[in-house]
């Protein structure tokens, strides 16, 4: 971007649209802009992907259709995918991939949600190379999306904020690196220097044909990253001594931001207390760290740390899948308030829900000894009613019957609203 155009840009009161960060104030050399590339076909896909297939690092996005309205469709569930380098974005419009301007289909076979209709050679070759870094913000999370629901293998992944921390770190003579997600408007606002739009575009029905609108958005999300990734790895390289860019992210590893294994560990060890409070009822659960636990029942911290390590082994597949669901349900607050639930109540819901686990097996993986069934079914309830997520009534019924009888009551209601 042209200094003097920052500069303009920057003067600009908050309140003004004009402030925030856009793909069109860059040009190349000869004055040309960045090409924004719209694609609802496998043929305008084979046409276009090639554009990024010499590239070692492209910017990397999706989008979806959020709260889900359906936990099995393609079109919802991976209903955009954005792709940038310097001089082009690709919006590969997968939610209306062979469908007309007014979202019908073209030809009665692409209603039928097969994957080879959807995602074209070229892409699967780009998501799945391990030469072409894909940038982006809690890039973990959209690359499992991508291996759950198209049954691809995605490689090449790199989260943004590893690079954003080292650098910021190393220049603030910080010895520990620190693991935290950044959120891309953070990252735009200090690396580039401007804002950038999180408002209620991002929050819109992507599995419709799209809005100008949403294509500006869109088309912004994806080329920002690039952008940021080439304004930090130009601080990474002038420091002395010159640290190793951060390593690929490992979708089948441990989620170093979100993991629910993490989580499961840190709940196992290091849970001192939690209050969820409401206009009617507050509630309190105090745990113990595992060592004072395993004082309690006699048995060494290295024997409850080992039993609850056994059971985040057994039932890792359900963790992962649970873990997935939070890395997306909490990316939906990095930008903005947070969400109006604990994390023990985000967690519980979504070993319950998502992991499809038991709230005995839940309260075992949590620590050892193992937590009360009752704060777990306490947890789940919550998040269920604040948090107006989805569930199966009879298994909710089935923890509402383990709470305590003063609170039962609290959950009437829900379960009233919910039959």
């Amino acid at each position: 971007m042209p200094e003097r155009i920052l500069k303009i840009k920057q003067a600009l009161p908050d309140s003004n649209v004009n402030k925030l960060w856009s793909h069109t104030y860059y040009t190349n050399p000869e004055g040309k802009g960045v090409d924004v590339h719209y694609c609802k076909t496998i043929e305008d896909c084979e046409r276009v992907i090639p554009l990024f297939m010499d590239d070692k690092v492209v910017g990397f996005d999706m989008e979806w259709v959020f709260p889900e309205r359906s936990a099995t469709s393609i079109r919802q569930n991976v209903a955009l995918i954005q792709i940038a380098n310097e001089s082009n974005i690709a919006l590969i419009h997968v939610a209306q991939m062979g469908f007309n301007n007014w979202g019908k289909p073209l030809d009665p076979d692409m209603a039928i949600e097969d994957v080879l209709n959807l995602i074209s050679p070229t892409l699967w070759k780009l998501i799945e190379s391990p030469h072409i870094a894909k940038v982006g913000v809690n890039v973990l999370g959209d690359h499992r999306r991508l291996r759950n629901f198209l049954g691809v293998r995605p490689q090449g992944v790199f989260e943004l904020s590893d690079l954003h921390n080292l650098v910021h770190a190393t220049e603030n003579g910080i010895s520990k690196i620190p693991k935290r997600l950044v959120s891309l408007a953070k990252q735009t606002q200090l690396n580039l220097g401007l804002p950038l739009d999180k408002g209620l575009v991002r929050s819109s029905d992507w599995s419709r044909p799209m809005t100008p609108a949403q294509l500006k958005y869109a088309a912004s999300d994806a080329y920002v990253g690039i952008r940021i990734f080439d304004a930090l790895e130009v601080r990474r390289q002038a420091l002395v001594p010159r640290p190793p860019r951060p390593a690929l992210r490992d979708i089948d590893g441990p989620d170093d931001l979100f993991g629910a294994a993490a989580e499961a560990a840190e709940a196992a060890g290091k849970i001192t207390a939690t209050t969820s409070t409401t206009t009617t009822t507050t509630i309190t659960t105090t745990g113990t760290n595992a060592t004072a636990s395993a004082e309690d029942s006699g048995q060494s911290s290295e024997e409850a740390a080992q039993s609850t390590a056994t059971l985040t082994d057994e039932f890792s597949a359900q963790i992962n899948m649970a873990g997935e669901w939070m890395t997306t349900y909490t990316s939906k607050f990095t930008d903005g308030p947070g969400p109006s639930l604990s994390k023990p109540q985000i967690r519980a819901y979504a070993l319950w829900h998502h992991g499809v686990l038991d709230i005995g097996d839940i309260a075992r993986i949590w620590r050892d000894p193992p937590l009360k069934e009752s704060t777990v079914a306490t947890y789940v309830l919550e998040a269920v009613m604040i948090g107006r997520l989805p569930c199966d009534v009879q298994r909710l019924k089935s923890a509402h019957g383990l709470i305590s009888a003063q609170l039962k009551d609290r959950y009437r209601g829900l379960l009233a609203r919910l039959a």
